[in-house]
């Protein structure tokens, strides 16, 4: 009995003891698990992921030349589709589509469509140096839908490697043959494909079509023409009593390689040799006051036009007014109105290949009808020669067109 209670005293004891400690851990236990200053391993955590444009075309560029250098043309197949089908069909996709084909020996023109001429012109111009604005340099509407994978830095090594690849795969194409166009494109000699395709063995080609199709729109492009007229007028007949005066004046047209149509005003300016006659207020009133005002339309053809050179015929039709009297303290000034109808002939010199200044030299014979009711008889017609100075042209249309290696203005 007595070994039974000491047994049970110890037990208490020892129970007494631990039981802190134990109560003391646990707390502490629990106080680390919910305050813990380790981070969680996030990397851990990122199991879901998307991938856009820029990463696929970031390992592209190390696995394509990877598998050329182990000839599996198989993996190469698969890669560049899977590409297209996260960039679409953007200039570096479709270079590696026809330089592939051309190392199988499958090369077809179903690679590619009509949008092949923008294609090979975003890489012209990326080979060139150009710095501006490329998505609107070569294209306006709309800019050339360049892809994501422009901005990677890594696009330079895949250059680098397109490049040599094409001029690995020249020595193994015909002459005449695209393949070899090509090849000499994409290794860097972008100055003569354009003028290439436009000779015979390509003519039948869909390559070649398309750049005809582009061409042909971009000259249907019509130009705008701007210009300012510094001129002398010389009036005969009635008019002559008006003197011969200066004037300035300009206008806003376009025209392209047969129309011309413009919208054209003038002033002119200068005291008359002589009095002359106006009825005012019922009465016969001298004046030797003159200030002559134009504003009218003019529409034609152009017989000629090449590059630097141009004519022009004109007819027009406008309002003509003559301030006969100006105005005074106690009355409005005085005006004579008429239609003024005229035709003129022009030639101009242009300068410049994207835009183009104009400088020329136009004769316009015209005839009015004012009535000066009852005073002097100031019907007649006048001449005019004048100078034209300003601008004429479509810069982005100039500028694709001299990419494309072609002159705007041939027939």
């Amino acid at each position: 009995m007595s070994r039974f209670l000491i047994g049970l005293l110890l037990g208490a004891l020892l129970f007494m003891i631990g039981t802190p400690a134990s109560i003391t851990n646990a707390q502490d236990s629990s106080e680390n698990s919910g305050n813990s200053t380790d981070p969680p391993d996030l990397d851990s955590l990122m199991t879901k992921r998307y991938l856009g444009c820029e990463d696929v075309s970031y390992n592209v560029f190390d696995l394509l030349p990877t598998y050329f250098y182990r000839d599996e043309p198989d993996s190469i197949s698969v890669l560049i589709a899977y590409w297209k089908d996260m960039c679409g069909k953007v200039e570096p996709v479709l270079r590696a589509e026809i330089l592939a084909s051309i190392w199988t020996n499958s090369f077809s023109e179903d690679i590619y469509d009509e949008s092949i001429v923008d294609h090979l012109l975003w890489f012209q111009m990326k080979t060139s140096g150009v710095t501006s604005d490329w998505s609107s340099y070569l294209w306006r509407y709309p800019y050339y839908p360049a892809s994501p994978m422009e901005n990677l830095e890594t696009l330079v090594v895949y250059d680098e490697f397109t490049a040599d690849l094409a001029d690995q795969l020249l020595p193994y194409t015909e002459p005449g043959s695209l393949e070899r166009l090509f090849c000499h494109f994409y290794r860097g000699e972008t100055d003569t494909l354009f003028q290439e395709i436009q000779t015979e063995p390509y003519r039948n080609t869909k390559l070649s079509q398309a750049y005809a199709a582009n061409v042909a729109n971009l000259k249907n492009v019509a130009d705008l023409d701007i210009a300012l007229t510094l001129g002398y007028w010389n009036p005969v007949g009635g008019l002559d009593q008006l003197g011969e005066h200066s004037a300035v004046g300009g206008l806003v047209g376009i025209s392209d390689h047969l129309l011309i149509g413009r919208l054209e005003g003038e002033f002119r300016f200068g005291k008359p040799p002589d009095y002359y006659r106006i009825m005012h207020n019922d009465d016969i009133v001298f004046t030797n006051h003159y200030f002559g005002v134009y504003l009218g339309v003019a529409g034609g053809l152009r017989p000629l036009r090449t590059r630097h050179h141009a004519l022009d015929i004109l007819a027009g039709i406008g309002y003509d007014g003559i301030e006969v009297l100006a105005a005074s303290d106690t009355e409005d000034s005085k005006w004579l109105n008429s239609v003024n109808l005229n035709v003129t002939l022009g030639y101009r010199l242009y300068s410049g290949s994207q835009s183009s200044t104009q400088v020329g030299l136009e004769g316009r014979y015209e005839k009015t009808f004012h009535n000066s009711d009852g005073g002097s008889d100031l019907s007649g017609s006048a001449w005019q020669i004048r100078l034209v100075f300003g601008w004429s042209g479509d810069t982005w249309r100039n500028r694709r067109l001299e990419a494309l290696k072609t002159d705007r203005w041939e027939r």
